[in-house]
C-alpha cells in the first residue's frame, strides 16, 4: 500500500479502454471530488495556444467546426508511433500538472479517473489505486459500436497499467453489480485510510 496522507484520500481509478473505469469512478460518494483526466484533456485542447501547437504538428485535417476532432487526431497518432510520441510529449506534462493542481487545491476526498495513471507518473500521488478490468471479448463488445477493431487494438497496445494496484475489480457483471461493488469498496478505502491516519 502507498503511504496515506492525512485528512483526505486520493484514489486513482484506472483501466484500459472499455474496462468500465469511468463508470466505476462515478459510483464513489457524491461528497468526493471527481477528476476525469479525459475531460481535462478535452479542455486543454480548447485552449488557443495548445490548439495552435497541435494543429501545427498534426495538420489542419484534424480540425472540425473550428475545434480539434479527437477522433481524427486519434486516427492520426495511433497509426503512427512517432506522432503518438510527439503528442504525448506535448500533452502529458500538461495533464500531469492539471491533475496535481486539482489534488493540491481540493480539501475533499478525491477520485481520479485516469487511464494514463502510469504514463503520467501519478501513481505516487495516489493513496489507493484501483484497477478496473474485463475480458478482451467483453471490452470489444462495449466499444465496437463506436470504434473499429483496429482502432480499439491500437489504443490497447499503447495503454500501460499500474504494476502494483491495491485492488483489482473484475467488471464482468451488470452496471448494478459494479455499483454495489464500488459502494462497498469506497467504504473499505475510507475505513482503511482512517485507521492509517490514526496511527500517523
Amino acid at each position: 500500500m502507498k503511504e496515506v496522507r492525512k485528512k483526505r484520500v486520493v484514489v486513482g481509478v484506472t483501466g484500459v479502454f472499455g474496462s468500465g473505469k469511468s463508470t466505476a469512478s462515478s459510483f464513489f460518494p457524491k461528497t468526493w471530488k471527481k477528476v476525469d483526466v479525459d475531460v481535462i484533456g478535452h479542455t486543454l485542447l480548447l485552449k488557443k495556444e495548445i490548439k495552435k501547437r497541435i494543429i501545427k504538428n498534426f495538420g489542419k485535417e484534424i480540425v472540425k467546426n473550428g475545434t480539434i476532432d479527437r477522433k481524427k487526431l486519434g486516427a492520426v497518432v495511433f497509426s503512427n508511433p512517432k506522432k503518438l510520441i510527439l503528442l504525448n510529449k506535448i500533452m502529458h506534462p500538461l495533464l500531469k500538472k492539471a491533475v496535481q493542481r486539482e489534488i493540491k487545491k481540493s480539501k475533499k476526498n478525491i477520485v481520479i479517473d485516469c487511464a494514463l495513471l502510469r504514463q503520467l507518473q501519478l501513481e505516487k500521488r495516489m493513496d489507493f489505486i484501483i484497477l478496473v478490468t474485463a475480458p478482451v471479448k467483453l471490452r470489444k463488445q462495449r466499444l465496437q459500436t463506436r470504434f473499429s477493431k483496429k482502432g480499439i487494438e491500437q489504443r490497447w497496445n499503447k495503454q500501460k497499467q499500474p504494476q502494483n494496484p491495491d485492488i483489482i475489480i473484475m467488471n464482468t457483471g451488470s452496471k448494478k453489480e459494479l455499483e454495489k461493488n464500488m459502494r462497498k469498496l469506497s467504504k473499505f478505502v475510507m475505513s482503511y485510510c482512517q485507521k492509517n491516519n490514526s496511527k500517523s
